[in-house]
């Protein structure tokens, strides 16, 4: 099992309930994270959700849903080919090293198709005496960022019950029993989700010594513009004592309430998005972000009698753990920073982030990732510098987009001086739908220059293109900045 996954570019892995149960799936799983081999999660059964073990260690990872094969099996190779791409990505950013065998045969390569290697001369850096400071242009911050701050709990409003009806509804218990839990589907159909909100214990009461039934239960939302809308749907089951416990619904919202008593029901109100969920689960266990905060649900319960009464109840997310310079730098052991920067998705709470750091003193990394649990190492080595620094002098140019470390929310560019053409410094920008971060990182010539010197002693034979790293578990709740 250890050296399947050691020689492995990929872990695909298939979730059922006997995947989780397993014993050698749970150890073959935490040896591919602990080994930082990219992992990607099938759902293959509807309905079920990984728990315990599994659902941490999937938990910032991007599911392929196989579950809906059997009712349209036309779509089976569609999935085929999304996985196939995946794996393909995935392995395409995985540990890499280039060797001299390597290198021989690139450049036996080249002769073939009769491109002429040209020698790569080192760049000057012993004249350091111009002040590249006053050529960086000021940073620029578009857009919002991801609210992070909490509500505090006494500015809540206390519920509030009122109508004509006999019937009493109330929350009881302590604050587990009276919060209000939120979940989000996994996928999004035709540009639509469902967000789920539990009430785990709801007490309805008969106020009066006759019977009374409950005929239906309706429930209404508040949107960010203030307008009160339907909500999807209410269900209704037996309470639960524990949040290890599964929700049982019963197939309509009809009661039967003896006179006098109170019985109590765990309530779940369905509100349709449009949009995307969130990725993980930390982003999926909240009210989407295009519902206002506190979000407020007015439960509606219609009796024999023609009467109703209303309950108010309102729901606060939970502060997300973002990506901060001092959680990732505490997650990776990062050393040594030079800068971070960082741009947020307000639809799908995500920050993207990129920061840049030395590894063993001299040696200039960039790694960037959108969590906290994964990231991509980018090396700023001798031999980049230098063929960069020749590129930009054969062309004439003080700026080379570097194609291979950018993607749709990431754009890096190498700046260089327009007279001796070394590389001075790099400009990051960060895009993503609703914000934009832009920010030009100088780079420590004193310590590039150091790096040429030892690089003369000690040459780069293996050069570490990228890396990949997962980190699983870890403790995020940390709040420092």
């Amino acid at each position: 099992m250890a050296a399947a996954v050691q020689n492995s570019a990929v872990v695909v892995c298939f979730l059922t309930q006997k995947y989780q149960d397993s014993q050698n799936c749970k150890e073959e799983f935490k040896y591919a994270r602990k080994k930082n081999k990219p992992t990607i999660p099938c759902i293959i059964e509807a309905g079920w959700k990984p728990e315990g073990w599994l659902d941490m260690g999937v938990s910032d990872l991007l599911y392929i849903d196989f579950n809906k094969i059997k009712e349209n099996s036309s779509n089976f190779e569609d999935k085929c080919e999304e996985l196939l791409k995946k794996i393909k990505q995935l392995a395409k950013t995985n540990d890499y090293f280039r060797t001299e065998d390597e290198d021989e045969a690139s450049i036996d390569n080249q002769e073939d198709d009769g491109t002429a290697v040209e020698p790569t001369d080192e760049p000057n850096y012993d004249v350091t005496s111009v002040d590249y400071a006053s050529k960086i242009s000021p940073n620029i911050r578009e857009g919002p960022e991801i609210e992070t701050t909490s509500f505090d709990p006494s500015t809540i409003n206390k519920d509030l019950c009122e109508g004509d009806s006999v019937v009493r509804l109330m929350r009881t218990g302590g604050v587990k029993d009276r919060k209000i839990y939120a979940n989000q589907e996994l996928f999004a159909h035709d540009g639509k989700f469902l967000n789920y909100f539990f009430i785990p214990k709801l007490v309805f009461q008969n106020t009066s010594k006759e019977p009374i039934s409950v005929i239906e239960i309706t429930s209404e939302y508040q949107n960010s513009e203030g307008n009160w809308l339907d909500c999807y749907g209410v269900k209704i089951g037996p309470a639960i004592s524990d949040e290890s416990e599964s929700y049982t619904w019963l197939p309509d919202t009809t009661l039967n309430l003896e006179p006098s008593k109170l019985v109590t029901y765990a309530l779940r109100v369905d509100v349709q998005i449009h949009g995307e969920p969130g990725l993980n689960n930390q982003r999926r266990a909240r009210a989407h972000s295009i519902l206002p905060q506190p979000f407020k649900i007015r439960l509606r319960v219609h009796d024999t009698e023609g009467k109703t009464v209303s309950l108010l109840v309102e729901q606060i997310n939970d502060p997300l753990i973002l990506p901060t310079k001092a959680r990732i730098v505490k997650q990776f052991d990062y050393e040594d920073v030079v800068a971070f920067i960082y741009a947020d998705d307000c639809n799908t709470n995500t920050r993207y982030w990129v920061i840049v750091h030395y590894e063993d003193k001299s040696k200039l990394r960039f790694s960037y990732g959108n969590c906290l649990h994964g990231s991509t190492t980018k090396y700023l080595d001798t031999w980049l510098i230098s063929e960069l620094c020749n590129q930009a002098k054969q062309t004439d140019t003080t700026e080379i987009v570097l194609d291979d470390w950018n993607d749709n929310e990431r754009t890096i560019t190498a700046l260089f001086d327009k007279i001796t053409f070394i590389l001075f410094a790099m400009r990051i920008e960060l895009k993503t739908p609703t914000s934009r971060t832009v920010e030009t990182v100088l780079l420590p010539l004193d310590k590039i220059k150091e790096r040429f010197v030892i690089a003369k002693q000690e040459p780069e034979v293996h050069r570490p293109l990228g890396t990949t790293a997962f980190v699983s578990g870890g403790d995020f709740s940390q709040t420092d900045d």
